[in-house]
């Protein structure tokens, strides 16, 4: 049996520090005892770590990322101490490919996928697709069954939602607005989610489509709305006990807002690195700002709805 005993550790669980100078035994990959004061008798053959001066945290977890096929990116990720991420968005074989790597590897951090986004035909995410490519890269939910649809994302850790018309945004859409599925449509993909043991969470970037999908019964927002916030939206999370993900830096790069932050933040890298933090989407309308997007964090929060990063 392999053991890891991490020893003098400062710990933080998440919400507070339990521990100024503590110790961790690790057992067979997970944690077996834990002792915020007294000193560990490491067993036999156990790898012991002096952590002094260091602060052992959980691993974090990024709520909204696209990994395609970018393991440079889960390469990165773990060196953060991120173990896991949440991709949103994917096509399915190249998920199974990222996920055979994370599971022969301990290097990279681990994948939950919702694989391809449910919408209709020339729906969000195809509306954006088309305007570089007429490939197809999301599941047609106008062309299908309930129990096809759970076929087709059998590989997947939850399901997703597209509700996106396009009001937000400045782009040359080829419909507006852009198609989005019924509401009896989006209850069908929630409870058979929900039949086959899996979260739905759902893409809306305005109030209109965040009360929809809610009132569909989603687990969860993967983006926080950039309209106002109102107290309509707030009961409508709290009915649900819904969580939202604020994507604030998406947020700000659609609205080529705080480019300070973006320049602090880039001053210490080099070449493609800092270029692609320096750049902006500039695709959000110029009548939506990113302090709605902060109220929209703030105003739930205090109301008690669990905000995920």
């Amino acid at each position: 049996m392999s053991a890891t005993l991490i020893s003098n550790a400062r710990i933080f669980d998440g919400v507070s520090v339990v521990s100024e100078c503590g110790h961790v035994l690790i057992e067979s990959g997970r944690i077996s005892q834990i002792s915020p004061e007294q000193p560990m008798s490491p067993p036999a053959d156990c790898v012991v770590v002096d952590a002094t001066g260091c602060t052992l945290i959980p691993g974090l977890i990024d709520a909204h990322v696209h990994v395609f096929r970018d393991v440079e990116l889960l390469e990165t990720a773990i060196q953060y101490g991120v173990t896991t991420v949440l991709d949103m968005h994917n096509e399915r074989e190249w998920f199974k490919e990222i996920n055979a790597i994370t599971r022969q590897r301990n290097d990279v951090s681990d994948v939950k996928s919702c694989c391809y986004g449910a919408t209709i035909k020339n729906g969000w995410p195809s509306a954006i697709v088309r305007l570089v490519s007429q490939e197809e890269n999301a599941f047609s939910l106008s062309q299908r069954k309930a129990g096809l649809f759970i076929d087709l994302v059998s590989t997947s850790s939850f399901t997703k939602l597209m509700q996106e018309d396009g009001h937000t945004m400045t782009l040359p859409f080829p419909e507006r607005p852009v198609p989005t599925p019924s509401l009896e449509m989006q209850k069908m993909v929630v409870d058979t989610s929900h039949e086959n043991g899996m979260l739905a969470v759902a893409h809306a970037l305005s109030n209109h489509s965040t009360l929809q999908v809610l009132r569909a019964g989603v687990d969860g927002l993967a983006h926080a709305s950039i309209d106002p916030i109102n107290d309509e939206i707030i009961q409508a999370f709290k009915k649900n006990n819904a969580f939202v993900i604020p994507t604030l830096a998406i947020h700000a790069s659609s609205s080529g807002e705080e480019q300070e932050t973006r320049d602090k933040f880039a001053s210490d890298l080099q070449g493609k690195e800092k270029e692609h933090l320096l750049g902006c989407l500039h695709i959000t309308s110029d009548k939506f700002s990113i302090k709605n997007v902060y109220e929209q964090v703030y105003t739930p929060k205090e109301a008690g709805i669990d905000i995920l990063w």
